[in-house]
């Protein structure tokens, strides 16, 4: 009986020793997860003094969350500020124009690229640039379109596609 029992002694040493390994891990994990942290928040913090070149960094707003719409000063510091070098001067637009802190210019500032938007009418040349070039941009990552432009190909395919639907009774005029 002194034996079973010393085997029940040894299985529940053998249980308990595995047991400690295990929380010692997931304390050691734990702990190094708090450190990765702790560094993070550290490096996040220093980043706003570092900030230089075309970058919007405040942090006197008088609210504890940076800007008014809640962005912090490391978000924010992402967001360009000043003339776009390639046509700002010409369009007469800057960066600072459009800020989440003051809806009312941003409005007024994409109405004024809108209002461009309909004056300007391409031939030639300029026409077959802005489509090479608009075609190049992929909205793939937000919409799924695969360009933020219609072709007359794309439009006649579209025109179809409608055309088959109503005539297939799908959809009605």
């Amino acid at each position: 009986m002194g034996n079973k029992s010393n085997e029940i002694h040894e299985h529940h040493k053998t249980v308990h020793g595995r047991k400690n390994n295990f929380e010692k891990a997931i304390i050691v994990l734990l702990a190094l997860g708090l450190l990765v942290s702790v560094i993070n928040q550290v490096q996040l913090f220093s980043m706003k003094e570092v900030m230089t070149g075309n970058a919007v960094v405040s942090t006197n707003t008088g609210s504890s969350g940076g800007f008014a719409t809640g962005i912090s000063s490391v978000e924010a510091a992402i967001i360009p500020k000043g003339m776009p070098e390639v046509y700002g001067k010409e369009l007469g637009v800057s960066y600072d124009d459009v800020s989440a802190n003051n809806p009312s210019k941003a409005d007024q500032t994409i109405s004024v690229l809108g209002q461009l938007d309909n004056k300007i009418t391409l031939q030639g040349n300029d026409l077959e640039r802005y489509v090479d070039i608009a075609s190049q941009i992929s909205c793939e990552y937000c919409c799924g379109a695969q360009s933020i432009i219609f072709r007359r190909e794309d439009i006649a395919a579209l025109n179809e596609n409608i055309d088959a639907a109503i005539a297939a009774g799908k959809i009605y005029r």
